[in-house]
């Protein structure tokens, strides 16, 4: 069971509230820090800039709830790349030579290995989802 189902289950959080707090609180701790951009998107757009697929809403839910509140959740979600992940949440998959791989996130036309690219602030259109660092969308391996 993912850790967002169990937290849910218990009461739970909404990953939208959550994010949503977190950049609150860091806008009003750091005024300046330029957070204004992303809270105002996560306003406007709500749901529209949170990915499909479970394991990516699990891993945006452990990036912003390890650390210290707010700023540690913040630098977790800016700062922290799918790499660094522990092993049951990190996204592999196996390339054409039989390899594993960490994926990345395909956002439109960008590519990044960043958790906080799975958040579309932007609004871009396109394909989303985990990729390979070239781009091309990939299946990932399942978790045991």
């Amino acid at each position: 069971m993912s850790i967002r189902k169990i937290i849910e289950a218990d009461g739970g959080i909404n990953l939208l509230e959550e994010l949503l707090k977190l950049l609150t609180a860091y806008d009003d701790q750091y005024p300046a820090s330029g957070v204004d951009g992303m809270l105002d998107a996560l306003r406007t757009k709500k749901t529209a800039c949170l990915p499909n697929g479970e394991l990516s809403k699990d891993i945006i839910l452990y990036a912003i709830t390890q650390g210290t509140f707010p700023a540690g959740g913040y630098q977790n979600l800016t700062n922290m790349r799918f790499c660094d992940l522990p092993l049951s949440l990190r996204p592999m998959y196996e390339d054409d030579h039989g390899k594993r791989k960490v994926a990345s996130w395909k956002n439109g036309d960008a590519v990044s290995d960043k958790i906080v690219s799975m958040l579309n602030f932007a609004g871009t259109e396109g394909e989303k989802g985990f990729s390979c660092h070239s781009g091309d969308k990939v299946e990932l391996l399942k978790k045991p």
